[in-house]
């Protein structure tokens, strides 16, 4: 019964992901792809923020994980540029898979 919780997890990030297609496909034509890039960064910094800096054990690690952490968002935002430059062509259902 306790693999239950996970596989609603699991559920829970395959919707968000997906929502993050359809709703990237509606902004695409609209917004800058680097504002949307820039826009999906804020939001998650803001959302996790709280935890790290709530929790002692993430709160020592945050000096030494900067410079990784900034070439990981550097890859990211590539990526993320050029998902939502594709979208403006194609469909969301195409750049999902």
């Amino acid at each position: 019964m306790g693999h239950v919780k996970y596989h609603l997890l699991a559920i829970l990030v395959t919707l968000l992901v997906a929502g993050s297609f359809i709703s990237s496909k509606k902004l695409a034509g609209v917004i800058n792809p680097f504002s949307l890039t820039l826009l999906r960064f804020l939001i998650a910094s803001l959302v996790l923020l709280p935890i790290v800096l709530l929790k002692s054990k993430y709160r020592h690690g945050i000096v030494s994980a900067f410079p990784r952490s900034l070439i990981m968002s550097l890859f990211f935002s590539i990526f993320f540029i050029c998902m939502f430059e594709a979208l403006k062509t194609t469909t969301a259902l195409n750049t999902g898979t």
